[in-house]
């Protein structure tokens, strides 16, 4: 019986040993993707549509302003002149029975202040003017 006894016995203190070599090596620094060291931009650098607010409407697009946050948590506002042409869906959406449904609408039905939803079929982050491929109206 003695023999088991050390068996266990000395398990026991091979695994106290290990924890103890790994205890005394922790730094107590974050190892790895850890929050603390992954820097995540809210706004990206890349997008190809967006909800904005209409401040604008001529026969040729609308002026819309997005509203974004900055990597820096800074609020910013950024005008876009978006060119409305004959390959651009310009839609109302709509409910109906509990579903949305996409109801077609002129250039004329849109009026300041309006909340559109824009597609493009390019990143339009660096863009200031760009034809629309979509141009929904909440």
């Amino acid at each position: 019986m003695w023999p088991i006894e050390l068996v266990g016995g000395l398990a026991f203190v091979v695994v106290v040993v290990i924890i103890g070599i790994l205890v005394s090596q922790h730094s107590g620094q974050p190892t790895g993707n850890t929050a603390s060291t992954v820097k995540v931009s809210p706004t990206p650098d890349s997008y190809n549509d967006y909800i904005g607010t209409v401040t604008a409407v001529d026969a040729g697009g609308v002026s819309v302003a997005f509203q974004g946050t900055a990597a820096s948590g800074r609020a910013f506002t950024k005008l876009f002149q978006v060119i409305v042409d004959k390959t651009t869906e310009v839609k109302k959406i709509l409910t109906v029975n509990n579903q949305r449904v996409l109801s077609p609408i002129a250039l004329t039905d849109i009026s300041i202040g309006s909340t559109v939803f824009i597609a493009a079929d390019k990143n339009i982050a660096p863009l200031t003017e760009f034809t629309a491929t979509k141009l929904y109206l909440y």
